[in-house]
């Protein structure tokens, strides 16, 4: 199976219409995780890959082609979680943070005392940025307060849901790498606007073939023992 080649170049970018598959936000996040499995992620961080994935769909973004990028690189180099030091976390040897592992960290330290939100907190480089924003959104609604990303001279306030808009942020969400900073912005709104979204996520069907693959890896292949034993349908399928 070859699925490297060209999903950097698909991440972002437009799509016709004939080439996209709807999926339920259930079907996405079971897709993504089966996904996740097979490209060598345990179980818990593939559970937040789902997560992650299907969060993303349910605001309009393309979080099945950012998770299919995600794990690519995975295979192809490990990820490195993040090295963790006050008002700074970053990689180390020269690498990009996986924005799985560095979500799934900021969640779990949002609340210390000298934790990422304490004060700003720069993040050097982080792989697919747009991963990030489920688990900034998971803090943002635990503190009771906007996330405030500072990007490239861009200001961005996330909350409950995505609201946020513009090419600034378009940008943000397509890029493959960024260094930025986090920091805690004003109070929720009481009453968080949901995204208008009718419950389906349209994936491409690369994106969909090459996830599917990276799902059969969980699979064990039949062998002549587990077919004798039951499994499958045996060595006759006369039925």
């Amino acid at each position: 199976m070859k699925i490297e080649a060209g999903v950097q170049a698909r991440l972002g970018t437009a799509v016709p219409e004939a080439m996209l598959c709807p999926l339920s936000r259930s079907e996405t996040e079971g897709l993504a995780f089966k996904a996740a499995r097979g490209a060598g992620l345990g179980w818990g961080l593939a559970e937040e890959a789902a997560f992650a994935t299907g969060w993303l769909a349910a605001q309009g973004i393309d979080g099945a082609g950012a998770l299919l990028a995600c794990l690519v690189a995975r295979m192809s180099r490990p990820a490195a979680p993040p090295v963790m030091a006050k008002g700074r976390w970053s990689a180390g040897e020269g690498r990009a943070l996986c924005p799985l592992a560095t979500g799934v960290a900021l969640v779990d330290f949002a609340f210390l005392e000298d934790g990422p939100f304490a004060a700003k907190t720069a993040l050097e480089l982080v792989h697919l940025p747009v991963l990030l924003l489920p688990f900034l959104s998971q803090v943002a609604i635990a503190k009771r307060q906007t996330v405030r990303i500072d990007w490239n001279g861009h200001v961005f306030d996330l909350g409950a849901s995505l609201a946020v808009q513009g090419a600034a942020f378009a940008k943000f969400c397509a890029s493959p790498a960024a260094g930025l900073s986090l920091s805690l912005g004003g109070p929720l709104p009481e009453t968080p606007v949901a995204p208008d979204r009718a419950g389906f996520a349209a994936v491409s069907t690369y994106t969909l073939s090459a996830l599917e693959s990276l799902a059969l890896r969980t699979t064990v292949p039949a062998t002549e023992a587990s077919r004798q034993g039951g499994a499958g349908a045996g060595t006759s399928d006369n039925d």
